[in-house]
């Protein structure tokens, strides 16, 4: 059965972290795709502060050349970004799908809309992050066998910090890739 790993994120911009992130997923769980989404409109950012086309760009061009395919299915179902709609979505596309998230939104899982649904569409592959410390909440409890958690490599590079670099002047090579860095050369009031 052919698996599909998929990799959401606001993504504004991509790091170098991302990069090497879905580089270590995509090293160390069993797929036969990846494809990257970036999020529209998640209901816990600042929607104001998201440049949709900007970022479409920069991520489409900086996770295609390690192979991914970019989605832009969550701009296309309009409305808020809810991970359960998304995966509705691929789960009609491909029979075997995975996501993958970071420690700080397997902690928050519980409190996303339809996290239940969330969990039963796809398995939820967990990359550990510095500074989270495993908690097993009810919802994890009840549905240990859909969980994986890898002990990856931490890397602690935010999108924020390279947006606050940037805005702030200073150079932002090496904390991205060299095409996202490309696309933001002059950008200083990229948010």
């Amino acid at each position: 059965m052919a698996t599909t790993l998929l990799y959401g994120g606001s993504f504004n911009p991509p790091t170098i972290a991302h990069v090497m992130t879905l580089k270590y997923a995509k090293d160390h769980i069993k797929n036969d795709r990846l494809i990257v989404f970036p999020t529209a409109y998640p209901p816990h950012k600042d929607k104001s502060k998201l440049d949709d086309d900007l970022r479409f760009e920069i991520a489409k061009k900086t996770f295609e050349e390690m192979g991914a395919a970019v989605s832009d299915i969550e701009f296309r179902l309009g409305g808020e970004s809810f991970t359960y709609r998304t995966l509705e979505y691929f789960k009609e596309q491909y029979e075997d799908i995975s996501l993958l998230m970071g420690m700080d939104s397997f902690l928050s899982l519980p409190k996303w809309k339809n996290a239940d649904m969330v969990v039963e569409l796809a398995k939820i592959i967990v990359l550990r992050r510095g500074g989270y410390e495993l908690s097993e909440h009810e919802l994890y409890l009840k549905n240990k066998s859909r969980f994986i958690f890898l002990d990856n490599p931490i890397f602690e590079l935010s999108s924020t910090f390279v947006r606050q670099e940037l805005a702030s002047g200073r150079d932002i090579r090496y904390y991205v890739t060299d095409t996202t860095y490309e696309l933001l050369k002059g950008r200083e009031n990229y948010v």
